[in-house]
């Protein structure tokens, strides 16, 4: 069962996942200290750092509630960890290279959430480092699990725009129905979470992005994988298994099975073009449509397991248990 914690009205709770990243949160929790809005908690979940980063915030930032893993668990886990330890009404998820951008952010997310019942997650980011600073960013998804960013402008800083999902590096919501869905399937490994998330919060409605509520996200390069483009596949894949339904699932594989196809039959030419202007060759080049077919082979292999998550609540106690001791033993 998941814990029962007591509920404080108002209370916004900050949860904030992160490993060897001290400079950037450092940055984070600094803004976060400047907000005008007053009831709020912070939580640091700590993914085992090689750096300082847990003694850091002890030293410097005392009221925040720390955890701190005895070995890498990965963000969904963690924010699962601080979901748990989390007393507010409202749940704000961060990301330790996250920034908010002014000091009325944090009560003007409260303002347009409560001004609008209907909606469940709010979020959006400003990409640091684009071109675009005039942009913030939520996410649809596509019939194969694919992503597409849906855009809201500075212009109309307060239009609440509709999507399907928002990145964790800014989700704005009320813990009760955060905690109603089970938290974060740990299981995605990398990426896909926030998906599943937003869609199973949601619940059939859609979350909702503003230039007024978005955050300056840095996107730091540290805690990448070499393989991150398999990993993608493996878990936009397993998303649709979950979340899509029979004939959902089955018009999103046949149209990668189709783009594989096409892949491959374009693969020399589009290699002969590279290679005539110079480009540098990256190993996707020639592995793209391998990499789509194996990440759906090793998700139908676990299909039965997959099924079986939409209806865990991955923050009971037991769950919890379960996922540290599968960590454990890989």
């Amino acid at each position: 069962m998941t814990p029962d914690l007591p509920c404080v009205a108002g209370l916004v709770s900050i949860i904030i996942p992160t490993r060897d990243r001290r400079g950037e949160l450092a940055e984070c929790l600094g803004s976060i200290q400047q907000q005008d809005y007053p009831q709020r908690e912070v939580i640091v979940a700590d993914d085992h750092s090689e750096d300082d980063t847990a003694e850091y915030v002890r030293q410097t930032h005392p009221d925040v509630k720390l955890i701190v893993t005895d070995q890498r668990r990965q963000p969904a886990h963690l924010r699962n960890l601080g979901l748990q330890a989390a007393r507010g009404e409202f749940v704000l998820f961060l990301d330790s290279d996250s920034e908010l951008p002014r000091a009325d952010w944090l009560s003007t997310m409260l303002s347009t959430l409560k001004a609008n019942p209907e909606v469940v997650i709010l979020g959006g980011e400003i990409k640091v480092h684009s071109a675009r600073p005039d942009e913030a960013y939520g996410r649809n998804v596509r019939i194969n699990g694919e992503t597409c960013p849906v855009v809201a402008s500075s212009s109309t800083p307060e239009a609440l725009v509709e999507c399907d999902y928002v990145a964790t590096c800014n989700c704005f919501g009320r813990a009760d129905a955060m905690r109603k869905a089970g938290g974060f399937d740990p299981y995605f490994g990398f990426g896909g979470e926030d998906v599943d998330f937003c869609l199973r919060v949601a619940r059939g409605s859609r979350c909702r992005v503003s230039y007024a509520t978005a955050v300056k996200h840095k996107q730091s390069p540290r805690g990448r994988n070499p393989d991150e483009t398999y990993r993608y596949h493996v878990a936009r894949v397993r998303q649709q298994i979950k979340n899509a339904g029979a004939a959902g699932f089955l018009a999103g594989m046949s149209y990668d099975l189709i783009k594989v196809a096409l892949f491959h039959i374009a693969l020399i030419p589009k290699l002969i073009i590279k290679l005539a202007r110079r480009e540098r060759l990256r190993l996707e080049n020639f592995t793209g449509g391998y990499l789509v077919a194996k990440a759906y082979a090793v998700n139908l292999l676990r299909v039965g397991s997959i099924l079986a998550a939409r209806k865990k609540d991955f923050l009971a106690v037991e769950e919890m248990a379960a996922f540290e001791h599968t960590k454990a033993n890989r």
